[in-house]
């Protein structure tokens, strides 16, 4: 069987924008796949489904070009695996962002998994993507727009540092320049156009929803003071608290070299709040 791109994860939240864009770009795209559900997933949104564990990577019948691998860092070794079985001459890999954060606890771990990419026989690509949202399963910014609708009123948002969320159309329009592109970028951070504080992204997802707000201003310091006495390193609800407070700015799309016009957080969370599976529409 012959594809142009093989795709990892393409069931994945990410995937269900990533592989029809690549679809429609590329035309022959397969996708591994290790369930009923997510077969008929990834064959919804046009691309072929490879039974594929990354597990346990056995021999597949398939010369590809590219291999786009959203699956996650820590199947690096499928992914290297993936590429010699295809022949692919090219890998695009999304990393993670947490690898640029000196205080991160997954960064060595991230560090040494590219450090693996970086070692497989054709031209790779890494992307760090900060905070995604805007798939329809997403659970970062979807969580912010589902407590907002259902809230009667939402108060102020004080405090905090500033994180530069990337809009998953954004991810997708990476990925595919940097599958064509004469000279691809070895690594690249890969956020939204401009720094944000919680407390703005709740502003802008209010007036998108049409929440009404309160008069009264929550200052982010008392949650993150708690989350930082308990410390539970186990807890990933702790840790989310805790990195409230951290800025985690990257360079832009534009800085970074990436040619595609990057989706502000106002326009992108419109359309994200329209593919969310409940609640209001945006206006």
């Amino acid at each position: 069987m012959q594809a142009s791109v093989l795709v990892t994860g393409g069931s994945s939240p990410l995937g269900d924008i990533v592989l029809p864009e690549l679809v429609r770009v590329f035309g022959s795209v397969a996708a591994t796949s290790r369930s009923p559900k997510a077969m008929m997933r990834i064959a919804s949104a046009g691309a072929i489904p490879i039974e594929c564990d990354l597990r346990d990577i056995k021999p597949l019948d398939l010369d590809a070009d590219v291999v786009v691998h959203l699956a996650g860092i820590n199947f690096g070794a499928a992914a290297a695996a993936l590429v010699r079985m295809t022949g692919a001459t090219r890998l695009v890999a999304i990393s993670s962002a947490s690898a640029t954060a000196t205080w991160h606890p997954r960064r060595d771990e991230v560090l040494a998994a590219e450090a693996k990419f970086q070692q497989i026989d054709a031209v790779t690509s890494i992307i760090r993507p900060t905070m995604i949202y805007g798939s329809p399963r997403e659970r970062n910014v979807s969580r912010i727009v589902t407590l907002c609708q259902r809230s009667p009123a939402v108060p102020l948002i004080s405090g905090g540092g500033r994180l530069m969320p990337v809009f998953a159309d954004d991810v997708a329009s990476a990925i595919v320049e940097l599958a064509q592109a004469d000279s691809p970028l070895p690594l690249a951070p890969l956020s939204g156009p401009t720094p944000l504080t919680l407390g703005q992204m709740v502003d802008a997802v209010c007036i998108a929803t049409n929440t009404r707000r309160l008069r009264i201003t929550a200052p982010l310091s008392a949650p993150i003071a708690i989350a930082k006495a308990i410390h539970d390193p186990r807890s990933k609800l702790i840790h989310a608290v805790q990195m409230l407070e951290v800025d985690r700015i990257v360079e832009t799309p534009a800085e970074a070299g990436f040619r595609f016009a990057s989706t502000d957080f106002e326009s992108g969370v419109r359309t994200a709040i329209r593919r969310y599976p409940s609640g209001k529409r945006a206006n």
